[in-house]
């Protein structure tokens, strides 16, 4: 043992665990990594040296391939494409794009998403400070006509009023940060990250928030300081200088970009929402449901006894009257299964094409309900079935261009250079199923081969078929004869559901993450709403008193009350759905199969922001048509 890594050391692509030198490594393992030009299953890392061009030194690597790599994989004979390619290392961490990678990514589009979110709800914030701070300059117009008669200087009401706006938005910050420490488990929990108050209180992230807070301050003040600073003290106390009507429809302007936030965040939360249903319940072309899969103990490969002696086990398991199938395989759809270098034959010839490949046995289309196209599945009765046949699905005989797929071939590439040498091996194509999705519906289905496994290989996974029934149970009783057959093996099954489901985690987190700041920003408008009604209804105060006196309903004053925001709402609307269907398709784009976003959904989001909207309106329209009509009048 030579050193030990921190478990936290989170901020890297590379999965912690056991990090051993190739110079410890088995005889075979060395042997293969270091003498077999075909071997691709490590990761190479290199450090360029000063002034090297990247470009030229790809030009190196891709000669590399065609002195070294070409000639082991059949040389003039080969007919596909090999290549070398330099990755940043700044950029793994958000390269989605390569077959096989490290497991640790990122999504770049959804950490700039989220960032752009996060500065709307701050935007949302800011529009509803502002927002107060020039409806309470009406009522520091006379403060600032008293202060200016007392001998104050303009700069001096400058300062004033930003150096108070700034104390609120540090006192603000100071409040959000202990909201941040109370609810940052929360946040990591949803997220599935490790970020604590100390990363985000260093150096540059704190000089950013502070630069906000400086900013936001100044911006607040700045009405208030500037605008009624410069009249004189007879302009301010005349009724409706401070409250303009420029100031109010800077306050209309800001009001309907907070709705149209709104209508994005709901709009972009029910879309999330509908894609992740979608993907969860929609049919993969095969019965996903009461699938079990047992991963089973991998002996040593040489010990042909120890892996005969995993056959039985499907047997013994199909014992049990609520297990109504079973059947092994290599991988399983929705985990990364294996590609294999094929050759097909195609309208232009012979091609090589690297192909995903299911390892299964003789049971496995009919366990998953797989359809056939053409052709017919591997039989047991037919010995050679497990050493020439091939099953291919629909997408693959579309790409090669075959017309009569039965009647084609697959090779699989032998070895020239060993000894003594490996010829190709032919596999008829006995049958043909309609696509399924194997893999994620990120990616679209590729050409896929089935092979039948033989009684050497094919045992990576046992997968039952469960009757409905009471599940915690038949896990219990399978886990009892798995503790009989391999005691000391252990038991690690999960549901092909639940399999499939973790393809998904991102979008998962997505949701969960959108549906946060969503609810956050329907908060945010609800409080700005609310505060802005409260300074419309003041405003109008004789007004709703003259319209009480005069017989007005209540109806009609809650009506003319919700008009103007109802006016900013349907306005709003105008400019966020354009962009919310904009952003929405581009980030179905990511998928290669997609649910179509029903004009309901902005619909949903329209009525949900409208219902917010005139209750909280109503709220404070009710409040002042109900007050007393005397004291209405009498109001200043």
């Amino acid at each position: 043992m030579a050193g030990v890594i921190d478990e936290k050391a989170e901020n890297t692509h590379i999965p912690m665990g056991v990090f051993m030198s190739r110079l410890g490594m088995p005889p075979q393992a060395k042997e293969q990594l270091g003498q077999s030009w075909g071997n691709n299953s490590s990761f190479n890392y290199l450090v360029l040296g000063p002034g090297v061009n990247e470009k030229d030194f790809q030009s190196k690597m891709d000669a590399f391939v065609t002195k070294y790599i070409i000639p082991a994989w059949g040389g003039q004979d080969f007919h596909g494409e090999i290549s070398f390619n330099l990755e940043p290392l700044r950029e793994v961490h958000f390269n989605n794009d390569l077959i096989y990678d490290t497991p640790k990514k990122g999504n770049k589009a959804y950490v700039t998403l989220f960032a752009i979110v996060a500065v709307l709800i701050l935007a949302i914030a800011c529009i509803n400070y502002i927002n107060m701070s020039t409806a309470d300059a009406t009522r520091r117009a006379k403060e600032v006509a008293l202060r200016k008669v007392s001998g104050a200087q303009r700069g001096q009401l400058v300062a004033q009023f930003i150096g108070g706006s700034v104390m609120i938005a540090i006192i603000g910050i100071l409040v959000a940060l202990v909201l941040l420490w109370l609810c940052l488990p929360a946040f990591n929990t949803i997220t599935e990250k490790e970020i604590g108050m100390g990363y985000l209180l260093r150096g540059s992230f704190f000089a950013v928030v502070m630069l906000i807070v400086l900013l936001i301050g100044v911006v607040a003040g700045s009405y208030p300081a500037f605008f009624l600073s410069r009249f004189s003290p007879q302009l301010l106390l005349k009724e409706g200088v401070a409250s303009g009507a420029g100031k109010g429809r800077v306050r209309k302007v800001l009001m309907g970009a907070q709705f149209a936030i709104a209508l994005f965040m709901v709009v972009g939360t029910l879309a999330v929402f509908a894609q992740l249903h979608w993907l969860r319940t929609s049919d993969m072309g095969f019965r996903k449901e009461n699938l079990l899969s047992i991963t089973m103990p991998q002996p040593r490969g040489e010990d042909t006894l120890a892996w005969d002696a995993l056959r039985p086990v499907k047997l013994e398991m199909m014992r049990e009257n609520f297990v109504t199938g079973a059947s092994f395989a290599q991988s399983l759809p929705g985990q990364s299964g294996g590609r294999w270098v094929l050759q097909v034959n195609t309208p232009e010839g012979r091609i090589d094409k690297p192909m995903p490949t299911l390892n299964v046995d003789a049971d496995f289309p009919e366990l998953l309900g797989l359809e056939l196209a053409a052709g017919r599945y591997f039989d047991p009765k037919i010995p050679s079935d497990a050493e020439t046949a091939v099953v291919v699905n629909e997408s693959a005989v579309k790409a090669f261009g075959w017309k009569d797929p039965l009647a084609e071939k697959i090779y699989i590439p032998g070895d020239a250079q060993a000894s003594p040498p490996q010829p190709d091996q032919e596999l008829m194509v006995i049958g043909v199923v309609k696509d399924f999705h194997y893999a994620s519906m990120h990616s679209p289905i590729e050409p896929l081969c089935m092979f039948q496994s033989s009684q050497r290989y094919g045992v990576q996974n046992l997968v039952l078929r469960l009757a409905p029934g009471d599940v915690g149970a038949q896990l219990a009783t399978l886990r009892k004869r798995w503790s009989t057959l391999r005691p000391n093996d252990d038991w690690d099954a999960i549901f092909l559901t639940d399999s499939i489901a973790q393809l998904y985690q991102a979008e998962d987190k997505l949701f969960r993450v959108f549906s946060a700041f969503a609810v956050l920003t329907i908060l945010l408008t609800i409080m700005g709403l609310y505060g802005l009604a409260y300074f419309t209804a003041k405003q109008r105060t004789r007004e709703i008193g003259i319209r009480r006196v005069m017989g007005a309903p209540l109806f009609d004053i809650v009506r003319r009350m919700n008009r103007e925001f109802v006016v900013l709402l349907g306005l709003a609307l105008l400019v966020a759905f354009p962009l919310a269907f904009y952003a929405i398709g581009r980030w179905l784009e990511t998928f290669a199969y997609h649910t179509d976003i029903s004009p309901v959904l902005y619909a949903a989001a329209l009525l949900l922001t409208l219902f917010v909207t005139v209750l909280t309106v109503s709220v404070q329209a009710y409040r002042a048509a109900m007050a007393d009509p005397v004291k209405a009048l009498r109001y200043e």
